[in-house]
C-alpha cells in the first residue's frame, strides 16, 4: 500500500427533486473503481454496499469503516482463506475511511433465509448449513483466530448456497494476546464465560455455533427473552428449553454445543465427527441443489414448508439484542442500551396510523418543494398541511388499553406513544432536508428563536442498574435494565413508573408502593449524582416543565465509540458527540416546525426550523452530524419494523 491515499471521487446526480448519490470509489494504488450500489447491510461500525468493478463488472462487497476501527480487522481477516469464510479481496483507504473489498455473498444471510422458510428449518437443511459452519469455524480456529460474534446475521450464503462467516470486527487471535476480561459480541449468543469476565476463547464460538443451530431449528436463540438482563440469567443457568419433536440426535448436539462449562463443549471434529452432521452423502448433494434452487427474495409461500409457523422472527431478525456490544467500557449491556417499541396490533390499524403520518409527512414534502420556488424565508406554519399533531400524548393517570380495542388512539397511547411513527416520521423529515438542501454555495440558514426540551445530563450505569438523564425542564428520569421507567418531575412532587409492557401510573414520593421503594432510591441516587458531579451540556434555556402532561421519558438510547444517542417520548431525537462535545436535537414536538437545535464546541446553542435548513444549507460540520443522526434514526426504524413488538 502506498504511503498516501487519495480520497475517493464522487459525483452526484440529480433527478426531478431527487438526490442520487452514484458515487464512484478510486483504489489509489492499481487505480481500479469500483461503483457504489445499494447498502447491503450495516453493523455497529462499518456500512457494506455493493461494489462493481467499472472494467470488469464484477460483484463485490464493499465494508465501509472508519480508519480507526478496521485496521485490527483487516490483520486478522485478509489471511484467512476458506470456501467457508468470506474473501478479503483487497483493501485501501482515503483520510477518513477504510475501503475493504469482499465477496460478494448474494443469496443474503441465514437471517433472511430463515424468514423466507417460515421461520425454521427442517432438520437436513440443518444440518448440512451446520457442517458448513463448523468446518469453517474450524479453519479459523485453526488460525488462531476466534470469531467472537457468530450469529444468524454473520453467516452469509454466496449464489451456490455455500455458508460463509463473515464480519471479524471482533476478532481476535488468541495467541497475541492474553483473554481479555471483556464483554464483546451479540446478547443473545454470549456463551456464560465471556458474561462471567473469564475471557473469550474458542469454546465461545461453539457455544454460539449451538444456539445458531436451535434458532436455525426452533425460529429464535435458546436464551431469547424480553430484557437483557432476564437474558443473562438465563445463559448463566444455561436455562433453555428443547421443543417436542426434534430429534435424539438433534437433541444431543444441541445438549453438547450448549454445556455452560467451556471445557465440557466438543472440540470442532468431535461436532464434525457428530452424527448429526453426517447425512447420507446423496442426500447432501439433494440437499443442495434443492437450495441453489431457492431464491431467498422469492415469497415465503413459495418457499416455506408445508408448516407454516405465525409467531415472529423476533428472535432471528436483527433486533437491539442482535447487535454487538463492542470493546470498551459501556458493560454488559454495551452500544445498544434499551429499546422500547409498541406491542404488536392488529396490521389494519397499524396501516391507517402510517397513512395518517405519511399524509404529514407529504404536507412537508410539498412545503420543501415551494421554499425552493419562493424568494423569501417562509416563518409561517406549514401551507394547507393538517395541523393535527404527530405526537399523540398520553392521558395522565392511564393504563394500556386491551387490545383489539378497534380505535387508532389505542396504537397512540400505549407505551412509547405513537413512537413506531415518530421514529420513522423524524427520520423522513430529516432525508427529506437533506435530499432538498442546497450541495453546494450553502447559504447560512436564518436562526430561529424558539427552543426545545433536551437531555442536559446523563449517565451510563447499565453494568449495573441502567441509564439516567436529567432534561432541560429538570426532569429526572431513570431507564432500569429490566424494561422499566420512573421518573420525577420538576418539582420533585410528581413520580410517573411504567411498566416493561408500558403501563402508566403516577404517585406523590409519599404514596408510593413499596414494590417501587428500591427503584425510587435509585432515582434519588442518579438525581443527585447529577447535580453534584455533571455540568449541563451547553448554554441551554430552562424550560417551565410540561404541565397537566406526562413526564418525558427515554424510549432507547445507544452508545457508539463516537456519540451517544437518545431518544425522548415528545418526538426527539439527541446526539451527543463525545471527540468535540457537540450536541444536535432533532425535535418534532411542534409538528407544524420541526426544529433542530446545534450546541457548538464552545458551548453556544443555535436553534433552526428543518425548512430553513433545507432552504438555504447549512455548514459542513451541522451536515455530518445531521447525517449522522439520520443513520441512527435509519437503524431505529429498521429495528421496528423487523420487530414491532420489542420491549425494552
Amino acid at each position: 500500500m502506498s504511503a498516501v491515499l487519495e480520497p475517493p471521487v464522487t459525483t452526484r446526480v440529480r433527478a426531478q427533486h431527487v438526490v442520487d448519490n452514484e458515487c464512484y470509489i478510486v483504489d489509489p494504488e492499481t487505480r481500479v473503481t469500483y461503483r457504489k450500489g445499494k447498502l447491503l447491510g450495516k453493523g455497529g461500525f462499518a456500512r457494506v454496499h455493493e461494489l462493481v468493478d467499472v472494467r470488469t463488472q464484477q460483484v463485490y462487497a464493499g465494508k465501509i469503516i472508519p480508519r480507526c476501527q478496521i485496521l485490527r480487522e483487516i490483520d486478522l481477516h485478509r489471511p484467512l482463506v476458506n470456501k467457508h469464510v468470506v474473501r478479503l479481496h483487497d483493501f485501501f483507504g482515503d483520510a477518513e475511511n477504510i475501503y475493504i473489498i469482499l465477496e460478494y455473498c448474494s443469496r443474503k444471510s441465514l437471517v433472511h433465509l430463515l424468514k423466507q422458510r417460515g421461520g425454521q428449518l427442517p432438520e437436513t437443511e440443518v444440518a448440512l448449513l451446520m457442517r458448513q459452519l463448523a468446518e469453517g469455524v474450524r479453519y479459523t480456529h485453526s488460525q488462531g483466530v476466534v470469531h467472537r460474534d457468530l450469529k444468524l446475521g454473520n453467516m452469509l450464503l454466496d449464489e451456490n448456497m455455500e455458508l460463509k462467516i463473515a464480519d471479524f470486527g471482533l476478532a481476535a487471535r488468541v495467541a497475541d494476546e492474553p483473554p481479555r476480561q471483556a464483554v464483546c459480541g451479540t446478547p443473545n449468543y454470549l456463551a456464560p464465560e465471556v458474561l462471567r469476565m473469564e475471557g473469550h476463547g474458542f469454546a465461545a464460538d461453539v457455544w454460539a455455533m449451538g444456539c445458531i443451530m436451535y434458532a436455525l431449528l426452533v425460529g429464535r436463540p435458546p436464551f431469547e427473552t424480553s430484557t437483557l438482563t432476564e437474558t443473562y440469567q438465563r445463559i448463566l443457568r444455561g436455562a433453555y428449553t428443547l421443543p417436542p419433536g426434534l430429534s435424539d440426535v438433534a437433541r444431543s448436539l444441541l445438549v453438547s454445543l450448549l454445556q455452560p462449562e467451556p471445557q465440557e463443549r466438543p472440540s470442532l471434529n468431535e461436532v464434525l465427527e457428530h452424527p448429526f452432521l453426517r447425512p447420507p452423502r446423496e442426500q447432501s448433494g439433494q440437499l443442495l441443489g434443492m437450495l441453489s434452487r431457492l431464491r431467498i427474495d422469492q415469497p415465503a409461500a413459495n418457499a416455506s414448508r408445508s408448516t407454516t409457523r405465525t409467531s415472529g422472527h423476533s428472535g432471528v431478525q436483527g433486533s437491539a439484542r442482535d447487535s454487538p456490544v463492542p470493546l470498551g467500557d459501556c458493560g454488559l449491556l454495551g452500544t445498544l442500551g434499551r429499546v422500547l417499541c409498541p406491542d404488536k396490533r392488529e396490521h389494519a390499524y397499524a396501516k391507517s396510523f402510517a397513512e395518517e403520518y405519511d399524509e404529514k409527512l407529504h404536507s412537508f414534502q410539498r412545503f420543501i418543494l415551494n421554499l425552493r420556488r419562493n424568494n423569501g424565508y417562509l416563518l409561517g406554519q406549514i401551507g394547507n398541511a393538517d395541523q393535527t399533531p404527530l405526537y399523540f400524548d398520553m392521558p395522565g393517570t392511564t393504563t394500556v388499553e386491551k387490545k383489539g380495542a378497534k380505535q387508532v388512539r389505542v396504537l397512540t397511547s400505549v407505551h412509547g406513544s405513537s413512537k413506531l411513527g415518530t421514529t420513522q416520521l423524524l427520520h423522513r423529515l430529516l432525508q427529506a432536508c437533506l435530499d432538498e438542501m442546497p450541495t453546494s454555495n450553502c447559504g447560512v440558514p436564518p436562526p430561529w428563536a424558539g427552543s426545545a426540551l433536551l437531555v442536559t445530563k446523563w449517565i451510563d450505569y447499565s453494568n449495573k442498574f441502567g441509564f439516567g438523564f436529567q432534561l432541560s425542564d429538570r426532569t429526572v428520569g431513570v431507564l432500569f435494565n429490566d424494561a422499566t421507567h420512573l421518573s420525577f418531575s420538576a418539582d420533585r412532587l410528581r413520580l410517573e413508573y411504567r411498566d416493561s409492557q408500558g403501563s402508566m401510573e403516577a404517585h406523590a414520593p409519599s404514596g408510593l408502593p413499596p414494590s417501587l421503594q428500591e427503584k425510587y432510591g435509585l432515582l434519588k441516587y442518579f438525581a443527585h449524582y447529577m447535580e453534584e458531579n455533571l455540568t449541563e451540556g451547553g448554554d441551554v434555556p430552562k424550560g417551565s416543565g410540561r404541565k397537566k402532561k406526562p413526564l418525558v421519558y427515554l424510549q432507547r438510547w445507544m452508545r457508539t465509540d463516537r456519540a451517544v444517542v437518545m431518544q425522548l417520548s415528545c418526538s426527539m431525537l439527541q446526539v451527543n458527540f463525545f471527540g468535540d462535545h457537540t450536541k444536535l436535537v432533532l425535535s418534532a414536538e411542534r409538528t407544524e416546525r420541526p426544529l433542530v437545535l446545534y450546541i457548538d464546541e464552545r458551548r453556544r446553542t443555535v436553534a433552526y426550523t428543518l425548512a430553513a435548513i433545507a432552504r438555504f444549507g447549512c455548514d459542513e460540520a451541522l451536515q455530518e452530524r445531521l447525517r449522522f443522526a439520520l443513520g441512527a434514526l435509519q437503524e431505529f426504524a429498521e429495528l421496528e419494523q423487523r420487530d414491532p413488538r420489542r420491549n425494552a
